[in-house]
């Protein structure tokens, strides 16, 4: 039951960073926008931790895909996006965001990385999977032998499951201190992303 301690890391996590915004306030557009997503980000981790704990763990599952989303354009909207773009999302005067896959390597091109595509790319059929009720989220229905319904969460899918949501958290946390330029808020980043 290891994913158990990660719950209560959720938690603690939640806090620490609710902590660390008490009072905040962001100020221009690109600011604002990034925050919008940090607060949805944190909404959509703390449910995902919530729905575990009461043993609903298909929903849980399905909350990835949107926290995935929100970290991935709110990174872009603080790293890339243009100023114009950020007027055009934030007057919703015809603004549509790449799909995923490419905001990721539009990231990464910005840090002269492959972080952000490569763990997208491990991810995206789970994670499509997950929120359409694909395969993976209806094969979870039954026992192991395919006959009585049941969910077959297993420790280790619940473990990872938590620990994307924690490591999400913390990517958009940290595009969120990087637009800030708040080092509290970085510190706290890598701590729960757990970058030494």
């Amino acid at each position: 039951m290891k994913y158990k301690i990660l719950i209560e890391e959720s938690k603690e996590n939640q806090i620490l960073i609710k902590n660390a915004l008490s009072g905040k306030k962001s100020e221009g557009k690109r600011k604002k926008v990034v925050a919008g997503f940090l607060s949805l980000s944190m909404q959509h981790h703390n449910s995902i931790s919530l729905l575990v704990e009461n043993k609903l763990y298909s929903s849980a599952f399905a909350l990835l895909r949107p926290l995935f989303d929100a970290v991935y354009r709110g990174t872009w909207i603080s790293l890339v996006a243009t100023d114009d773009e950020i007027e055009n999302f934030s007057t919703d005067k015809d603004f549509e965001f790449k799909n995923t896959y490419k905001l990721a390597k539009d990231i990464d091109k910005k840090i002269n990385d492959t972080t952000f595509h490569h763990v997208y790319e491990q991810n995206s059929s789970l994670l499509h999977g997950m929120i359409h009720g694909g395969i993976e989220q209806i094969g979870r229905q039954f026992d192991k032998d395919g006959d009585t319904i049941q969910t077959t969460f297993d420790n280790e899918a619940l473990f990872a499951l938590l620990n994307s949501s924690n490591v999400s958290l913390g990517m958009i946390l940290l595009a969120f201190g990087d637009v800030e330029e708040d080092e509290l808020l970085i510190n706290l980043a890598h701590k729960i992303i757990k970058v030494e």
